[in-house]
């Protein structure tokens, strides 16, 4: 995943997937490759082990947690 080779040009992505694969990806755009946020839409569009419910009720703070390790790297 990290072998990833980018056109040239200014890069834009949509990422949603599973919650832990797409924070991996995340970190690798975001930080690896420094893509500013508003050319990116990530997001974690269920995690494995939760329902629904339960994945909607802990969403917010998942990805706040995300971008908080993330920006801070």
């Amino acid at each position: 995943m990290t072998a990833l080779e980018f056109p040239p040009g200014e890069l834009q992505a949509f990422v949603h997937g599973e919650a832990h694969f797409v924070k991996e990806l995340r970190r690798l755009l975001r930080v690896d490759h420094r893509i500013p946020r508003e050319r990116l839409s990530v997001s974690g569009y269920w995690r494995l082990g939760a329902d629904e419910d339960g994945w909607q009720s802990s969403k917010r703070e998942w990805n706040a947690q995300v971008e908080r390790e993330q920006e801070s790297a």
